[in-house]
């Protein structure tokens, strides 16, 4: 519930949400934190990843502080990721597809027919 957008949250998880901050200064720092970092996401704003992490570390939270030490280790990279418009993500998808139908077909026929299944040909 912490990364759902409020508008897409009921009245009951919103109470929730309310109830829980109010009783625990670190689930309310947690809060602002995860949102913060959709908002990172969704707007594309990869250059204040950075700060995002130093306020993370100074939190006080280990749980979302070992997140922020794992982006740390390859920085660059995510940063890129947010920031950029580019995705990898139709050729993840091809590898998927592809590894579900060999998965599927181990054993029970030839690399011919793998072939056919995966290569269109124009008609």
């Amino acid at each position: 519930m912490f990364l759902t957008p409020e508008n897409k949250l009921n009245t009951t998880q919103k109470e929730l949400i309310n109830n829980l901050c109010k009783s625990s200064s670190g689930l309310e720092r947690a809060l602002l934190l995860a949102r913060e970092f959709r908002n990172l996401m969704e707007n594309k704003l990869g250059k204040q990843l950075r700060g995002w992490i130093e306020n993370v570390l100074r939190s006080g939270i280990s749980e979302i502080a070992t997140f922020a030490n794992g982006l740390l280790r390859d920085y660059q990279s995510i940063e890129n990721a947010i920031s950029l418009p580019w995705s990898n993500g139709p050729v993840e998808g091809n590898v998927n597809k592809l590894k579900t139908i060999k998965r599927q077909m181990y054993g029970r026929a030839s690399f011919e027919l793998l072939r056919k299944r995966l290569v269109l040909k124009p008609t």
